[in-house]
């Protein structure tokens, strides 16, 4: 059976950042605000939107989950 990737459904946001070394400007964002579909699969997110960082213009750049909010299993509500 193939490994099935999270969807956006289970995340709140995401950050993106520069991955210039000399920049690595991050900045949040939420799934709303980039009109994602509930059901993209988070890796597949960078191939949906084009991200430009506003620092240095720089095309490059890694996507990441926002986990500030996510609170694990057994973890409280």
């Amino acid at each position: 059976m193939k490994p099935h990737s999270p969807t956006i459904a289970h995340l709140e946001g995401l950050f993106v950042t520069c991955a210039n070394a000399a920049c690595l400007h991050s900045k949040p964002f939420t799934f709303a605000a980039l009109g994602l579909a509930d059901d993209v699969q988070f890796p597949s997110i960078s191939r949906c939107r084009r991200f430009v960082c506003t620092q240095c213009g720089g095309k490059t750049v890694n996507v990441a989950p926002d986990w500030r909010t996510h609170r694990a299993v057994g973890m409280g509500r």
